[in-house]
């Protein structure tokens, strides 16, 4: 390679995310500084923020091979399934008891900042979800959850993208 060639490149990362809700296609464009010996591979994971009361719920986890941590209910993309199915998918799994309840607006798109244990990237999408009124039975997973208010978010230990989406989620309540 020649030396006058710069080591450094920009890799467009795009996220297509079809809010089927108001049938508007949107298009989210980061871009990233990266060494031309340093692709990634990156899990796509889609979670749903609830609101009801002007308070998001949040799930604390019941993992034991790391330590716990509050979670908004969401999940990984398997193989095949499109962003909206896997919300879907996630919500019913984490929260059985949750009955009927629509997605809405995309809120935020978000690189964690640290990779996973594999060596693995991880970025999230965000919607927020109306979900009727229902009784709250946790999946396994999780051992916990809450409702934080708009006023509480700053002081939870989480990403900067986790609480951008709850801010921007309760925002319109």
């Amino acid at each position: 390679m020649d030396q006058n060639y710069p080591t450094i490149f920009y890799f467009t990362l795009y996220t297509f995310a079809l809010l089927t809700s108001n049938k508007k296609s949107f298009i989210i464009r980061n871009t990233i500084q990266l060494d031309y010996t340093m692709l990634q591979t990156f899990y796509v994971g889609v979670k749903g923020v609830i609101v009801k009361d002007s308070k998001a719920l949040i799930l604390k986890s019941s993992r034991t091979d790391r330590k716990t941590f509050w979670d908004i209910p969401g999940g990984r993309i398997n193989d095949r399934e499109t962003i909206l199915q896997t919300l879907r998918r996630e919500l019913r799994e984490e929260l059985p008891s949750i009955g009927k309840f629509k997605i809405g607006k995309l809120l935020n798109v978000y690189r964690l900042s640290m990779d996973l244990p594999d060596g693995y990237g991880l970025v999230l999408i965000y919607y927020k979800v109306e979900a009727e009124d229902f009784q709250i039975y946790l999946s396994d997973e999780h051992c916990e959850y809450a409702w934080i208010a708009e006023n509480e978010i700053d002081s939870l230990k989480a990403e900067e993208g986790y609480k951008k989406a709850l801010k921007l989620a309760l925002k319109d309540t």
